[in-house]
């Protein structure tokens, strides 16, 4: 009888067990991500490559001597993180004979993340960026869903476009569109890019240089769904209480006997 109603217990936990779908998405070949940094001369050069999951590397571009950009990447398909690491030098952009301009001091780092959501998610996103030094700080991040078939966006889900010109921390949550948010849902079967780019410049004025740190992170997580019983459970349930009652009573039975 004790291993019988052991075999019930667990044939009713097993039927109790609701089904989830696990976080998954399908990364687009064409994702990336670069960076770069100014050189001696005034120009702008950087580095890049495609992306895929899992992703896990740290990259680092130096231009001139002053200008180093180095950004760490970890992805999965339940979390995008990426940190940035940035130094710059304190000149300002310069007016060149030809009439063009040089840049100025700077270190930059930008990606593009495309990807299906083949399950119903929801996503939370954060972006954060801090600076010593009174820089000009420019942290663009956005998520958009696209048409699969031509990559052509249908629908803006955020954008933030948050600039810091002084010394201090810059939260992208300041930079939303009005009535956007930062955490939502995303529909399976339906196509996402997520963009993010961060740069810091020295001020037009010139100075001596700067530093800064942040981070874009945008993390998935599975919407839980019960999976419906079939008609085999109910008889589960039913055999579960019938033996958890016959046993109930053959012991009262035996109460009974023993007391006078």
């Amino acid at each position: 009888m004790k291993s019988t109603r052991i075999t019930a217990f667990l044939l009713g936990l097993t039927l109790l067990v609701s089904g989830t779908k696990a976080a998954s998405i399908s990364l687009d070949p064409y994702s990336y991500w670069s960076q770069g940094a100014t050189d001696a001369d005034g120009s702008q050069h950087g580095s890049g490559t495609k992306l895929s999951i899992p992703f896990d590397h740290t990259y680092t571009y130096t231009g001139a001597p002053t200008n180093v950009s180095t950004t760490a990447l970890s992805l999965s398909d339940t979390e995008f993180q990426v940190r940035f690491e940035q130094k710059r030098g304190g000149r300002p952009s310069v007016r060149v004979d030809s009439g063009g301009w040089t840049y100025p001091d700077l270190a930059n780092s930008m990606g593009l993340i495309r990807f299906i959501a083949n399950s119903d998610l929801t996503f939370t996103a954060t972006g954060t960026y801090t600076t010593p030094s009174a820089s000009n700080v420019e942290y663009d991040l956005s998520l958009i869903e696209e048409n699969p078939a031509n990559n052509h966006q249908i629908a803006e889900v955020f954008y933030s476009k948050t600039v810091l010109s002084t010394s201090g921390t810059l939260d992208v949550v300041n930079g939303l569109r009005q009535g956007q948010s930062l955490s939502g849902s995303l529909i399976s079967g339906h196509q996402y890019e997520l963009y993010y780019a961060v740069s810091l410049l020295a001020p037009s004025s010139g100075d001596n240089g700067g530093t800064g740190t942040g981070l874009m992170d945008f993390k998935l997580t599975p919407v839980v769904t019960a999976v419906p019983l079939p008609a085999s459970a109910g008889m589960g349930f039913i055999l579960l209480a019938s033996i958890g009652l016959a046993t109930a009573l053959t012991r009262r039975r035996r109460e009974n006997r023993v007391c006078p």
